[in-house]
């Protein structure tokens, strides 16, 4: 019996009678509340089924542009929220659960534009699964959850999961005039004076809410904007150069399109200038092949390397390489992982791939003595084919590198893996060739001792982490964003978010002791002192000149500025709405700020 029904009840019978009929009223509100808001959600649904048979016809299908107009009340050539579904709810539950709102709204702005409903005939066919020229109530409804590979059991932390997906406050509710929280910045004395780096995302309600990057000074004023007609994905990332442009990445592809492949999918790299010119682009994307997700780093010659998904099917996988996953979420391919370097010409326009490291080079295995690939799964610069992370984030992916970073005193890279909840020290002073050999392998790892051990046992640290990155690379220091999803917890503890920096095993020359433990520097959250600390996915941190550290929980977008000795001196709700996967402050007298600071 739990802690509330061990409460004595002292109330006097009439009481209880007045709470039951309360609760059962507040229970019957909720009830017609939902019903409103399915009924909502299904406007423009049952708009398009004139007949009302629960299934669009062909000839429905045909004339959905010219009987969605009906809904347009101000006759101004588009459906507002008000218009398609009465109103600002709460658009997860209320559209985005319905796919024919869901895939007529193509940009994922909850408006339906007069382009999109001249459109909404195709896009309709293109959901008639079966090709039978009309759409049934089975291919109308889709499942936000995809289920687990069978057999397997994903550890979720369904407070955390709902806390995310239902708690208004994290954006309906938000107050889009300005930062809101316990310190904002106006109110901040201690805050590292400089100008913050935002690029966020769509918001928790899977709307494109914000396109562009800015700059916020420490009043908590947008000072600049970078801004860009393309799709920016959850997981996009930006960075400021010396010479004032920005590298980001954006998408090609619309949110509807992206969801074929894991979050975090972008497919473009672009570079522009301070007004948001477009210098140069390069996309790598192709459903069914590959795909360019997440981080990017800017080599010091002006190369970027970048992350890529690369598909793969189980028929292969297992063929190839040995991996036997039963039943994967994404049933037709895996995604494995690759790096690829990129060369871009600034005055033509194109690019160049110079290098590429591929994970599947690594992956080792002990049960297929048939295999190329056959080996010791104890070795810990290979990366065992069989461990397998019980993470909620699966979706078919083998590694999940979310984070990527240069180190230009030895020529290495540190890539964060979020499936097997490591970092990856990978070398790049090597050719594509020997990459695919022993000169690819891991130089070092650390987070998570269960992926190289005979028996899957071990002590983990990491918890899908991000923002592994140097900061003083000579010395083999980094720092990390450790999210602590899937985290081991006892019976009534809190999930919480970590910051580490720490000191790795390397000589002044770059040699690494593969088997050495890093030394922890700085801590803050070690033992989830703050549990509302807590990033489920994405986020970052960075040090800051002053020693000052900068973080975002994504999922809320709540950036707090912490002080060496780990005391919150910045903690506040960003004004725009969206999530937030990286932030940085810039110092007034860096020299890409292309605007008097003074």
């Amino acid at each position: 019996m739990n802690k509330k029904k061990k409460a004595t009840i002292i109330v006097s019978s009439i009481l209880a009678i007045s709470l039951v009929g309360c609760i059962v009223e507040a229970q019957f509100g909720e009830m017609i509340s939902k019903s409103i808001q399915d009924n909502n959600a299904k406007i423009v649904q049952n708009t398009l089924d004139v007949n009302g048979d629960g299934e669009l016809s062909a000839e429905e299908i045909t004339n959905a542009p010219f009987v969605l107009l009906e809904l347009d009340k101000n006759n101004d050539g588009e459906l507002d929220p008000e218009e398609s579904h009465n109103g600002p709810f709460d658009v997860y539950t209320v559209v985005r659960q319905n796919r024919i709102f869901n895939y007529i709204d193509d940009d994922g702005d909850t408006i339906i534009s007069k382009e999109e409903i001249e459109n909404s005939s195709n896009i309709l066919r293109y959901f008639d699964m079966n090709k039978d020229a009309k759409l049934t109530d089975d291919e109308f409804e889709s499942s936000m959850m995809t289920a687990p590979p069978e057999g397997v059991d994903i550890n979720i932390d369904m407070d955390a999961m709902r806390d995310m997906m239902e708690d208004s406050k994290t954006q309906t509710d938000r107050n889009f005039d300005k930062a809101t929280g316990s310190i904002v910045p106006a109110d901040s004395t201690e805050q590292y004076n400089g100008y913050t780096l935002i690029y966020g995302a769509y918001d928790s309600n899977r709307i494109q809410v914000q396109s562009s990057a800015y700059l916020m000074d420490t009043d908590g004023n947008f000072v600049h904007e970078w801004t860009t007609d393309d799709y920016v994905p959850q997981g996009a990332t930006a960075y400021l150069t010396e010479d004032g442009l920005l590298y980001r990445t954006v998408s090609q592809y619309n949110w509807r399109e992206l969801e074929n492949f894991a979050a975090g999918g972008t497919g473009k790299i672009e570079i522009v200038d301070w007004d948001s010119n477009v210098l140069w682009s390069f996309e790598y994307g192709e459903f069914g092949e590959y795909l360019l997700h997440h981080d990017f780093t800017v080599l010091p010659n002006g190369n970027i390397i970048a992350i890529a998904y690369d598909l793969i099917t189980p028929e292969d996988a297992n063929v190839q390489y040995g991996i036997d996953i039963v039943d994967p979420i994404m049933n037709s391919y895996h995604l494995s992982e690759r790096l690829i370097e990129i060369k871009p010409n600034l005055e033509d326009g194109t690019a160049d791939i110079v290098w590429e490291w591929n994970a599947l080079d690594r992956v080792v295995q002990n049960i297929h003595s048939d295999l190329d690939n056959y080996g010791d799964i104890t070795d810990k610069s290979k990366i065992n084919a069989y461990y397998y992370s019980n993470n909620i984030f699966y979706t078919g992916q083998f590694f999940h590198l979310n984070s990527i970073d240069y180190n230009a005193e030895f020529d290495q890279l540190i890539v964060s893996s979020g499936m097997y909840n490591e970092l990856w020290v990978i070398d790049h002073n090597t050719t594509t060739d020997e990459a695919k050999g022993e000169a690819g392998d891991l130089l070092y790892r650390w987070g998570n001792e269960q992926t190289y051990s005979e028996d899957g046992t071990g002590e983990q640290t990491l918890y899908f982490q991000h923002d592994a990155y140097w900061i003083d690379a000579k010395n083999g220091e980094i720092q990390v964003f450790n999210n602590g999803a899937n985290r081991q917890l006892e019976d009534g503890e809190s999930n919480y978010t970590e910051i580490l920096r720490m000191k790795l095993p390397v000589s002044p020359d770059g040699e690494w002791d593969i088997n050495a433990e890093p030394e922890i520097t700085w801590h803050f959250n070690k033992n989830g002192d703050d549990s509302d600390f807590f990033s489920l996915f994405m986020g970052g941190a960075r040090m800051l000149p002053n020693g000052n550290t900068i973080a975002v929980s994504a999922a809320d977008y709540r950036i707090v500025e912490i002080n060496p000795d780990g005391e919150i001196i910045l903690d506040y709700i960003m004004p725009i709405p969206g999530r937030g996967m990286r932030v940085d402050k810039i110092s007034p007298d860096y020299s890409g700020l292309q605007f008097d600071t003074k």
